[in-house]
């Protein structure tokens, strides 16, 4: 739009236009991303936690064309409250997005486990590029940061481990 915008002041054409479809195109893109979080924490509220990741999962393994390893250690009579549950959802989401559209390495590792009244989420990837906590912008730790305080709101860790020979591993701790 920006660009077109430029060319458009070259040749005289009027900037309504284009501020017209950018506004559209940011009402569009809103739409998307709510219809987007409530179809994901919908299955989550009526399938539970295992069954949405699980799906989760296999979507991200279709769309972005990762391969996942996924271990999932808890069982489906474990009770969690609502709020752990999408907690870990988001996490989940927000870091196999990341490893996929920074540096999609061969196979991303995942661990969900509960020990000793903590709920463990492990996330591995073996790109060297550092996908999961590349700093390109201010802006692209955004989704990392939103990360970080839900899970200190809830009074839990969160690491990110980024090992230019190893890969990166993200490290949810909650009780």
């Amino acid at each position: 739009i920006e660009q077109s915008q430029m060319q458009a002041a070259e040749t005289d054409l009027p900037n309504d236009l284009f501020d017209a479809l950018e506004e559209k195109l940011n009402s569009i893109s809103d739409a998307v991303r709510t219809f987007a979080r409530k179809e994901s924490t919908g299955h989550l509220e009526e399938h539970g936690l295992n069954e949405a990741l699980s799906r989760l999962v296999d979507s991200m393994e279709e769309q972005e064309d990762l391969e996942i390893a996924f271990h999932n250690e808890i069982e489906n009579q474990d009770r969690l409250s609502s709020l752990l549950a999408h907690v870990v959802y988001r996490v989940l989401r927000e870091s196999l997005s990341r490893i996929a559209h920074h540096a999609p390495p061969d196979t991303v590792q995942v661990s969900l486990n509960k020990t000793n009244r903590k709920l463990r989420l492990h996330i591995t990837d073996q790109d060297t590029g550092a996908g999961a906590s590349k700093q390109q912008s201010p802006n692209n730790n955004l989704g990392l940061d939103t990360i970080r305080e839900r899970v200190e709101q809830l009074n839990g860790s969160f690491m990110v481990d980024a090992d230019p020979a190893n890969g990166t591993r993200v490290t949810v701790s909650l009780p």
